[in-house]
């Protein structure tokens, strides 16, 4: 019954378009606009959005990867979902995940976070019953020795820099060459590859 009073008197606003709504942080029609990039439409190594049927991007067919390893992400730029914030941990990681069973990913011995990225990927390694392993020191670099050289890794990022993501993906394919899949929560706006 309190919460019912509660809800009369201060009523859930939706973050994206401020209407009174009954659902926690969006109303529906917002949450409709926090869909799953479909993966068949975008590029199988950076995800890249694709225009004809393809499996590749012009530029990872001709060899010119954005990053040394596959990437993904979760959400669209536009999707309301930005507006969730870090009270929003498990929330997120929930779509994390369904976006790495939908990608067809292989299972991760490893979740690394990127340095501002371990609330969301530790809820996300929880999901996944893989390891957390804080391998990456606050300016990008690996730590050595804090993972094994057989591991499939998964590097997940909440972050929109492309140039920290680089140079950690850099760091780590070093060490870790064709084993490590990027997951991040959006796309990256200021891309320097």
């Amino acid at each position: 019954m309190a919460a019912s009073i509660l809800q009369l008197l201060f009523p859930s606003v939706c973050l994206a378009c401020g209407c009174k709504c009954a659902t926690k942080w969006f109303c529906p029609p917002c949450w409709l606009l926090c869909e799953l990039p479909d993966p068949a439409n975008h590029c199988q190594v950076c995800f890249q959005g694709l225009e004809e049927q393809a499996r590749y991007c012009a530029s990872c067919r001709e060899g010119k990867k954005r990053l040394p390893m596959v990437r993904g992400f979760v959400f669209d730029p536009e999707s309301p979902a930005r507006l969730m914030g870090l009270d929003a941990v498990d929330a997120l990681a929930g779509f994390a995940y369904l976006q790495w069973i939908q990608l067809e990913w292989p299972d991760p011995d490893v979740v690394i976070p990127m340095p501002d990225s371990a609330p969301i990927a530790a809820a996300l390694a929880s999901l996944m019953q893989a390891p957390l392993v804080k391998a990456l020191s606050p300016s990008y670099e690996y730590y050595e020795d804090r993972l094994e050289e057989e591991n499939t890794l998964l590097l997940f990022d909440v972050s929109h820099s492309s140039s920290s993501l680089h140079k950690a993906a850099s760091a780590l394919s070093a060490s870790f060459p064709k084993k490590i899949f990027v997951l991040s929560l959006f796309p990256y706006a200021d891309s320097v590859f």
